[in-house]
């Protein structure tokens, strides 16, 4: 299954331990002709399998650069309010991801949207 994943461009999802009873159960009935409980169990469990990726990486903080920052944080570098900024990030006009169900972005990525919508005349 994680090497039909990666070719897909998927990260591999980890089945936890706990999970193991639950993911043979929905394995038998995806089997059966049923795969909508095995199709969310591998979807879930690659998003927690990329959050914890995504939360192992360090940042680069050397000249300048910034990782991720919260969407409220985000607003201290626009004139932009939270509820809009969120708005943005869930449909797609703004660079963002969910970790453990909050937005974040980058101070570049709030730049890039700024600079798309107002293209500077020369």
């Amino acid at each position: 299954m994680n090497l039909i994943l990666m070719r897909e461009g998927y990260p591999p999802a980890v089945i936890m331990h706990l999970d193991r009873k639950k993911y043979y159960r929905v394995l038998k009935e995806a089997d059966r002709g049923k795969p909508e409980d095995f199709l969310d169990f591998v979807g879930r469990s690659i998003e927690r399998s990329l959050i914890i990726y995504l939360n192992s990486l360090k940042q680069d903080t050397s000249k300048g650069k910034q990782g991720y920052i919260s969407l409220k944080e985000a607003t201290k570098h626009c004139d932009y309010s939270l509820e809009y900024l969120s708005f943005l990030a869930r449909t797609g006009k703004l660079s963002a991801v969910k970790f453990n169900r909050n937005w974040v972005t980058t101070i570049s990525a709030v730049e890039t949207y700024i600079e798309e919508i107002n293209p500077k005349k020369k």
